[in-house]
């Protein structure tokens, strides 16, 4: 398993201990459905996100975020909030970037 993976189940289940496993493995579920199988972004995510938008008349509301990609944007963009559609999409290049990092 990757750095990054271990990082995010390290990150979500530290405090988990009391609970039982099931319940990660049923938030890894929920949130990536596929995160043990891809390498940080989700291709096929990202394409079913994209025709559903296109299929909407350009009307993207789909997410194709990774559980990877979500902790990086929340520990190394914390601004994301606030920030234009080409900010948006300069961020979202940059989670992908990292999260295939190594």
């Amino acid at each position: 398993m990757s750095n990054s993976k271990t990082l995010i189940l390290t990150v979500f289940t530290r405090n988990m201990t009391r609970f039982h496993h099931t319940w990660g493995k049923a938030f890894v579920a929920i949130e990536d459905e596929r995160f043990y199988k891809h390498n940080g972004i989700d291709i096929q995510g990202i394409i079913r996100a994209g025709v559903n938008g296109v299929a909407h008349g350009f009307h993207f509301t789909e997410g194709a975020s990774t559980l990877t990609q979500q902790l990086i944007k929340n520990n190394v963009f914390p601004n994301f909030i606030n920030e234009s559609k080409y900010q948006r999409i300069e961020r979202k290049i940059q989670e992908q970037y990292l999260a295939l990092k190594d």
